[in-house]
């Protein structure tokens, strides 16, 4: 099946950390001087709160800079901020990503 998304955003890059965890809010703080958004989440079982993914805004990171930030926070997985409707295939059917399938 073919799906449409936005791949991740058209103004920030995506830093998956700990995908598990059930997003409950966001945060916006700075880091090496430029603004990052964290959303935070809540993983099962368990009260304590931790990073579910972080998003670098493309007016103060570039793709090489917040890939390199990501690898310092134990970021499993990162994408560029695309802007535009990709087409894809998803192999590990992510329920999280899905939009509606294309007619």
């Amino acid at each position: 099946m073919i799906w449409r998304f936005k791949i991740p955003y058209e103004n920030e890059h995506a830093c998956v950390v700990n995908s598990a965890a059930k997003i409950v809010g966001s945060m916006t703080k700075k880091s090496d001087g430029k603004e990052i958004r964290i959303l935070v989440g809540k993983l099962p079982d368990q009260d304590k709160s931790t990073t579910h993914s972080i998003r670098y805004p493309v007016k103060d990171w570039t793709a090489a800079e917040a890939r390199a930030h990501c690898r310092e926070h134990e970021g499993k997985s990162f994408e560029a901020a695309k802007g535009k409707d990709q087409e894809f295939t998803d192999p590990l059917d992510n329920d999280f990503i899905r939009t509606e399938p294309e007619d």
